[in-house]
């Protein structure tokens, strides 16, 4: 059974712990978080597999995983990443949004090539992954993302109306709200760091109750429309619960890889 180091210990992580303490299809040994008495409160009523809690990365590397999974945040992806490279063959990271710094993600992308490591981005609460990669590959125009969230979820409150957030490029939407837009930097790893045919907008609109994302692709291929409406993580609002789902399904893909229908 491979073993799996977790980096964070929030929302998706709590949520990938419940399942795996569920369905045994992989074990995670360490759990790597600041909070190291919260964390371990947690992993305290899990009933097959009680990981060690610790907030020292030496700790986690001495534990030789198989998978390092991240799910904490842009800054913990820039601190400990580029330091687990050649310690681990898969590294899972849920915090895209750091790689809208394109230089620190090709020369990580480097790095991993060079020390046989596989760097794996679930498709996290957006879906068309599949069909942004293949658009990409013949005469990509343009796309279109559209987030509508209700205002809590983006930390507002008295917001009575549907406001426009933010209207502009994906590198300042991810800027300004890194926790709320990973899928922006999903989706440009998916077009091949092609910014300047990606548009967003972020909107605040107290008539949902879901994290809707909207995308549109235009290319010399054709065009394609993908709406969804995501249920919102009850442990954390800013994150749709279908992200920590795509982790886990990530996760049995790299377990069991016979089989690869697509992202």
């Amino acid at each position: 059974m491979l073993r799996i180091a977790l980096i964070g210990c929030g929302a998706i992580g709590k949520t990938l712990l419940t399942y795996l303490d569920e369905n045994p299809i992989a074990e995670v040994h360490v759990v790597l978080d600041r909070n190291v008495e919260s964390s371990r409160e947690f992993v305290s009523k899990l009933k097959r597999v009680r990981p060690e809690v610790t907030s020292d990365l030496k700790v986690l590397i001495e534990s030789c995983p198989d998978i390092v999974v991240e799910a904490a945040s842009p800054e913990a992806v820039r601190e400990y990443v580029p330091l687990l490279v050649g310690k681990t063959r898969h590294i899972v990271i849920m915090s895209v949004s750091a790689f809208v710094d394109v230089d620190f993600f090709e020369q990580l992308l480097l790095r991993c090539r060079n020390a046989g490591t596989q760097l794996h981005v679930p498709s996290g609460a957006i879906g068309g992954v599949d069909l942004v990669k293949t658009h990409a590959l013949h005469g990509l125009r343009k796309i279109l993302l559209t987030t509508r969230k209700p205002p809590h979820a983006l930390g507002l409150s008295g917001v009575s109306r549907e406001e426009v957030l933010y209207e502009g490029s994906v590198v300042e939407a991810v800027r300004r709200y890194p926790r709320n837009v990973n899928i922006y930097a999903t989706v440009v790893i998916a077009s091949g760091l092609q910014l300047d045919k990606i548009w967003c907008r972020v909107v605040a609109d107290p008539g949902v109750s879901m994290n809707v994302h909207e995308m549109e692709i235009e290319s010399n291929l054709g065009k394609a429309f993908v709406r969804l409406e995501n249920v919102p993580s009850e442990l954390n609002p800013r994150t749709s619960k279908i992200a920590a789902y795509s982790l886990i399904r990530k996760i049995t893909e790299i377990v069991d890889p016979v089989l690869d229908i697509g992202t």
